[in-house]
């Protein structure tokens, strides 16, 4: 009986440990993400959702070029669409650089209805149809994707394309999130 309950509380320990330092490991990691979401223009705020709605990842590219910005994304977002602004939650910059541009409990204008109340949103700057994301983006999509998945589960990850018609996040990148599932 000893032995049971000294392996049980080991067990236990272990589980404490774990959960402690994968929550670390999330805090680290969130903190390393420049969040500039409040330096963006903003035209209002887009409608609120409880983080719990959220249940899957959303990829995107420019269609574009692959030195636009999150404050020219931001502003195509309000002026030419009359939204709230920048609809993508995350920027992928073609060095790498992840930025967080709109904060996670709203529901943004990015894929379409069902998508936009229970998506993350996520952008990389770039036509994908016609080029091939940097190397450095992929590997900080592949670093961003893990971090939210270990945060909100193993969310399925898909393109714009899963949910209306249109070709992004361009066929490379499309190609590229399809081991995500």
């Amino acid at each position: 009986m000893s032995l049971l309950l000294t392996s049980m509380q080991n067990k236990y320990k272990i589980f404490i440990i774990s959960t402690i330092l994968i929550t670390a490991l999330i805090i680290y990691v969130m903190n390393k993400f420049k969040n500039i979401s409040k330096e963006l223009p903003k035209n209002g705020n887009y409608p609120t959702r409880k983080l719990s709605d959220i249940d899957r990842i959303v990829v995107h590219h420019s269609a574009g070029s692959s030195s636009a910005t999150p404050f020219d994304f931001a502003r195509w977002h309000i002026n030419d669409h009359n939204w709230p602004g920048i609809a993508y939650h995350y920027y992928i910059s073609s060095d790498g650089e992840i930025l967080q541009t709109q904060a996670l409990k709203y529901g943004t204008y990015h894929a379409g209805n069902d998508a936009n109340l229970h998506g993350i949103a996520i952008v990389l700057p770039g036509n994908f149809d016609i080029s091939e994301p940097t190397n450095k983006q992929l590997r900080s999509l592949d670093q961003l994707i893990k971090i939210l998945r270990l945060r909100f589960g193993q969310l399925p990850v898909g393109g714009h394309k899963d949910y209306q018609s249109t070709s992004c996040p361009g066929t490379s990148l499309y190609n590229y999130i399809k081991k995500y599932n």
